[in-house]
């Protein structure tokens, strides 16, 4: 947080429902450096996939009133574990969330046919991927991150994913 806030990088943080509740001082932190807070789940443990529709229409409004309580509107979505079912884009265009960074499918920002958008999610900067089935070495992951923060304090001053949406619009 120090690095970004040193170089004028506002965030965007995966942000799971629970950490509003367990880790207030992380809230306090994002929260005064004017960060995003994207849903992610209520935990890692708790996966969509395999989830009723009513379970996981629950589990986006619990993560959505969290980030409310936090004092933001939750205009993203990054399912725990990159899962959604086949209700996921229905249930977050219901609950008013503007893009999902599930789909890492394309580099580029793109408005989907239900409206909303999907924000490039980099799965090279997953450490899930390197930690289950390690295929580069730590110092590879670190350049890694570091080319990747390198690249983005170019944008500073804006959020990440204010930047891929209105990338996504002029395209």
């Amino acid at each position: 947080m120090r690095v970004l806030e040193k170089h004028g990088i506002r965030g965007t943080v995966a942000l799971n429902g629970e950490v509003c509740t367990h880790y207030p001082r992380i809230i306090e932190e994002a929260t005064k450096l004017e960060w995003e807070l994207m849903g992610h789940g209520l935990t890692n443990s708790i996966l969509l996939n395999g989830m009723s529709k009513e379970d996981e229409a629950a589990v986006i409004a619990k993560t959505k009133a969290a980030i409310a309580g936090c004092g933001q509107s939750m205009k993203g979505w990054l399912g725990p574990g990159l899962g959604e079912t086949w209700n996921s884009l229905a249930l977050l265009r219901d609950a008013a969330v503007e893009y999902v960074c599930d789909w890492v499918n394309d580099d580029l920002p793109y408005r989907m046919n239900n409206g909303l958008y999907s924000i490039p999610y980099s799965i090279e900067l997953n450490d899930m991927p390197l930690f289950n089935a390690p295929s580069i070495s730590i110092d590879d992951f670190e350049k890694r991150i570091r080319d990747t923060f390198d690249l983005l304090s170019a944008i500073r001053g804006q959020k990440t994913a204010e930047v891929f949406m209105l990338l996504a619009a002029a395209s």
